[in-house]
């Protein structure tokens, strides 16, 4: 069986209401991706796509579960591991895309590089990254011209 790259088991997650009351999101989910697998996560909205995804990020946590990302237990992780892990091998586009205006395309696939302590070569894997994905030609335009 291929080596398991995000592992989570019983993991459970809600938020307040503006009442108060909690409104459970996410249940007892227990989800296991393998290196090399594709997945896709498809729900209406609010249930709970987002929030699984920012559990498996490290931007959130869950209330109950354990999460393991890359063999690093996300859940006991300080802050500054779950940050690292984020910028070495997790990549997020976001709902709103929160793409920054002034910067090219490029500009915005490797501004996460400039926070990490070996960002010599972004603008190469920058590149590659638009080249794997199609946009390429897109690399010196402004998020606004997409």
């Amino acid at each position: 069986m291929p080596k398991a790259i995000i592992e989570l088991t019983g993991v459970g997650k809600s938020f307040k209401s503006a009442d108060g009351s909690a409104r459970s999101v996410l249940e007892g989910v227990d989800f296991r991706l393998a290196e090399g697998e594709i997945v896709s996560l498809l729900g209406q909205s609010g249930s709970g796509k987002s929030t699984l995804l920012n559990i498996i990020g490290g931007l959130d946590q869950p209330d109950s579960g354990e999460v393991e990302v890359l063999g690093v237990d996300t859940l006991r992780s300080t802050d500054t591991r779950r940050a690292g892990l984020r910028n070495q091998s997790i990549g997020f586009v976001f709902q709103a895309f929160n793409l920054l205006d002034h910067l090219t395309v490029l500009g915005n696939v490797i501004l996460p590089a400039s926070f990490a302590r070996s960002a010599g070569d972004a603008d190469a894997r920058g590149r590659e990254a638009l080249r794997r994905v199609g946009l390429s030609d897109l690399a010196n335009r402004r998020p606004g011209e997409l």
